[in-house]
Formats: C-alpha cells, structure tokens, sequence
C-alpha cells in the first residue's frame, strides 16, 4: 500500500508536464484499420486514461499497468518496467500494461521484451492488429470492443458502455472544438477586414488642416 501511495504521489509531482504520447500512434492506427475516427482513442481512454494536468483532459496514459482491476501510473518509462518486474517476481503473471492495456499473460507472444510492451507505438500497434482481426472475425466494430476486453457478457456489456459514452463524449468535444476555431477564424478574418477597411478608408479627419490631404488621397 505503501508502495501505490508513492506512486501516486510520484505520478502527480512528475508526470504534470506528460504529453500525450499515446494520441499520435492511435490516430494512425485508426486511419491504417479503418476504424472510425476516436473509436480506438476511446477504447484507449477507458483502458489507461487519467487527467493530464496540462490539457486538463482525461488522456490514455503511457506508463500504466492494472493488476487485477487495480490501476497504477508511474512517472517514468523505466518505472513501469521496474514495477512490472517486482510484480512478476511475486508471481503475478495477469498484468495489463500501457495505452491500450494489453494483458501480459494472455498476449505472451505480443512484445519482444517490457521495453517493446511499453513502447506507445509498438502497445498501439499490436492492439489495432488485434482489434482488426477481432473486426474481420465477428464482422462488427461493436462485437471487436465488446471482445477486446472479454468473451463473458457480465464483463463486456459494461465495458461496452463505457466505451460508446466515452466515443460520443470524445465527438462532442472534437464538434464544439471545430466550432470554437471557426468562430475565432470568423472573428480574426473580420478584424482582418476591418483593419484593411480603415487602411483602404481611413475615418475622415476632423481637422481642417488635413481634410486637403484626405480629398487629395480619394481624388475628390
């Protein structure tokens, strides 16, 4: 217990200033298996996700592990390794690691070495693959969520859920954050505007003595 609460407090003291390395390799993952857009990211918020500090977003998390059902964040790359291999030398063999959480024990062929497993790209990689080939199997993006993280329906009807809320929460996001930077496009295009309006038309001068200039740069 110890052990988790500094962890936790690491976490929080070093970690703040992450960035999200989880995001870049799911994008291209989702674009290469034709998934739909932020399905994956989805499934990777549900399954590592925690509050960076900087975005203020809940994001997957690189530097996670969850033994059973217990989740624990490290702040460093190295850390999670270190504490995969306390834990292994326990005896605990189910441990679940990076973005997209793959399970260790069940996925034994999955990484070359810890080094790989916690590698965002190479853990996002072999979890696309899996999730394609779960797509091509059961021939519904539904049923490769639901199987992903179980064959019991107890255990995947839930997750499930979590995984559409989060989707739908995840395109109401990316819908408001277009609309907000068109809105400041719209804004900055008519400040633009204006500013070319009053270059073109300047206000016409109140004094007399450069009301001569003015006529003479209009040709009036």
């Amino acid at each position: 217990m110890k052990h988790l609460y500094t962890v936790i407090i690491s976490f929080f003291l070093s970690s703040a200033c992450l960035a999200n390395t989880c995001k870049a390799p799911i994008n291209l993952a989702e674009q290469k298996i034709h998934a739909p857009k932020d399905l994956l990211y989805s499934v990777a918020i549900v399954e590592s996700g925690r509050m960076n500090r900087q975005t203020k977003k809940i994001e997957p998390y690189p530097w996670a592990i969850n033994i059973n059902g217990k989740d624990i964040f490290y702040p460093t790359k190295q850390a999670a390794i270190d504490g995969v291999k306390k834990f292994q030398q326990k005896g605990i063999k189910s441990i679940d690691v990076g973005c997209m959480q793959i399970n260790l024990h069940h996925h034994k062929k999955a990484f070359k070495n810890l080094d790989d497993a916690f590698d965002p790209e190479k853990n996002v990689a072999y979890a696309a693959k899996f999730m394609e080939k779960l797509r091509k199997d059961f021939k519904s993006w539904s049923r490769a969520i639901s199987y992903y993280h179980s064959r019991t329906p107890k255990h995947y009807i839930r997750y499930q859920k979590k995984v559409y809320h989060t989707w739908n929460e995840e395109k109401r996001k990316s819908y408001r954050d277009f609309y907000a930077s068109q809105k400041r496009k719209n804004i900055a295009k008519q400040v633009q505007l204006r500013q070319t309006s009053l270059k073109k038309f300047p206000a016409y001068p109140k004094h007399k003595s450069t009301i001569k200039q003015t006529q003479k740069a209009f040709k009036i």
